[in-house]
C-alpha cells in the first residue's frame, strides 16, 4: 500500500499535519508542518506545504508521513477533553467494534455503508485514520508524539 491522493485529500480542509524527516529544516530535529495542497503527479503523490512562509514540496522532504489518530482513540478523551464516539452519537461501541473489541477500520467495515456523511466528515476533521494508514506505516500515530499528548 502506498500513500495516495485519495488518502490525503479528504483531510486537507482540516489542516492535516505531517512530520518531516529528522534534520529536514533544523539539524537533529523533526518539524511538524501543515499540508496546503495535494495533487497526482507522474511519480505518485505530490504535496505542498508552507514552512515559515516558504512553499515546500513533498519531493524535497521525503520521507514524510501524516499525523493521524488511530480509531482506538474514538473511545478516549482528545483535544478539548471529549470522547469522539460519544460526541458523534452515531454508533454504540458494540456496533463499531470487532469480535476482539477493537474499533474497526471504517472504510473496510460494514459501518461506512450506513454512516451519514456528516459523521464520517467529523472523523476526518478530528484527523482519525479512517483509511488504515497507521498500521501500514504510512501515517504516524499522534499518541507516539510528545506534542500529540
Amino acid at each position: 500500500m502506498n500513500l495516495e491522493l485519495k488518502h490525503i485529500a479528504p483531510y486537507l480542509p482540516y489542516g492535516l499535519k505531517f512530520l518531516t524527516s529528522k534534520g529536514q529544516f533544523e539539524y537533529g530535529k523533526h518539524d511538524i508542518i501543515i499540508c496546503r495542497g495535494a495533487y497526482s503527479e507522474d511519480l505518485g503523490l505530490g504535496l505542498e506545504f508552507l514552512h515559515k512562509g516558504d512553499l515546500r514540496y513533498m519531493s524535497e522532504m521525503r520521507p514524510i508521513r501524516p499525523i493521524l489518530r488511530p480509531l482506538s482513540d474514538l473511545t478516549k478523551e482528545i483535544g478539548e477533553k471529549f470522547v469522539p464516539i460519544e460526541k458523534c452519537g452515531y454508533c454504540s461501541l458494540e456496533d463499531c467494534t470487532n469480535e476482539s473489541g477493537e474499533i474497526e477500520e471504517i472504510t473496510s467495515s460494514h459501518i461506512l455503508g450506513f454512516m451519514p456523511f456528516n459523521y464520517f466528515d467529523k472523523l476526518l476533521e478530528w484527523h482519525f485514520d479512517v483509511f488504515g494508514l497507521i498500521p501500514n506505516g504510512l501515517a504516524i500515530d499522534i499518541n507516539t508524539l510528545e506534542v500529540g499528548k
